[in-house]
């Protein structure tokens, strides 16, 4: 009997400390005047199909709140309380709401072990690399941190210096000493770009440059990232000169010159690859076209 009163007594415990290390869902409503937190908590969140798919796996509490919080907001907690993935309304029927957070729960579970027991120095370069594509993918952004800060102090491969350079230049200017150093150390890991850091850097710049874009500013200007990729790399890389000048040609072509984009139109054209010849002469033919009939100069 005493045997027994103590194998129940620890299958108590199992169940507690289990219980303790389920993740938890926290919903946050407005208690008035909000019409998407009022059609959640009537079509979703009160729902018992809602709540039966969810509490076996996660502890699901509901807040109502006052005031400027945003809402309706979903927060999913680790077991020590801290945010994992946060996502606002979405229109989805309240099992499929359901297996919105049901699907986070395995890489969850995955990433916070290899975080937790210290196995993330024993992965591999790539292996870690995948980790953190998983953790971005599921909008893990915490997890995202630890693993790109591991990589980048850790393993200084040329996938995290290259986010790093992303990071970097969401807050800096391209010319910023810290930003050209990083480039610098990028480029000479990939001296003929045989994996592509070049490629990503040039659209990178492009990208930001389009963002930061003034008025008055040239659209040559803009594009020159491009444009100096093409002049250095354009012979060797046949797999996406067609695509990098196509890119060109639309953007000059929202910039209303007409000209150059079919210039670069053109270019696409003679590098494309077969299985998508038609579609790019079918721009190159809209692009002639759309000049003929507007007879628009370039300044």
């Amino acid at each position: 009997m005493k045997l027994l009163f103590v194998f129940v007594l620890l299958c108590l415990c199992h169940i507690a400390q289990a219980r303790e290390c389920k993740p938890h869902l926290t919903i946050y409503l407005k208690q008035e005047g909000c019409p998407w937190s009022e059609k959640l908590y009537r079509e979703v969140v009160s729902s018992k199909e809602f709540l039966s798919l969810l509490e076996p796996h996660m502890d699901v509490h509901i807040l109502f709140t006052e005031g400027s919080k945003e809402t309706p907001n979903f927060v999913l907690l680790d077991k020590q309380g801290l945010p994992i993935h946060e996502v606002g309304f979405l229109p989805l029927a309240s099992d499929h709401y359901a297996q919105y957070f049901l699907d986070l729960l395995d890489p969850y579970y995955k990433i916070d072990r290899i975080l937790s027991d210290g196995s993330l120095k024993r992965l591999s370069e790539q292996e870690v690399e995948d980790l953190y594509k998983t953790a971005r993918l599921h909008g893990f952004k915490r997890y995202q941190k630890e693993i790109f800060d591991f990589g980048i102090h850790h393993m200084e491969s040329l996938f995290f210096l290259l986010e790093a350079y992303e990071e970097t230049l969401s807050h800096l200017k391209r010319k910023d000493p810290k930003v050209l150093a990083l480039k610098q150390k990028i480029q000479s890991k990939d001296p003929k770009n045989r994996k592509g850091a070049h490629l990503r850097i040039a659209m990178t710049d492009f990208r930001v440059n389009v963002q930061r874009m003034k008025a008055h500013e040239s659209p040559h200007d803009v594009v020159e990232p491009l444009l100096q990729y093409m002049k250095t790399f354009g012979s060797s890389d046949e797999e996406n000169a067609w695509r990098i000048e196509m890119i060109i040609s639309q953007f000059f072509f929202s910039r209303h010159r007409i000209k150059s984009a079919i210039r670069h139109a053109e270019e696409s054209c003679c590098r494309a690859p077969k299985i998508v010849q038609a579609e790019v002469e079918q721009t190159l033919q809209f692009l002639q076209q759309y000049k003929d009939e507007h007879q628009e100069k370039e300044g």
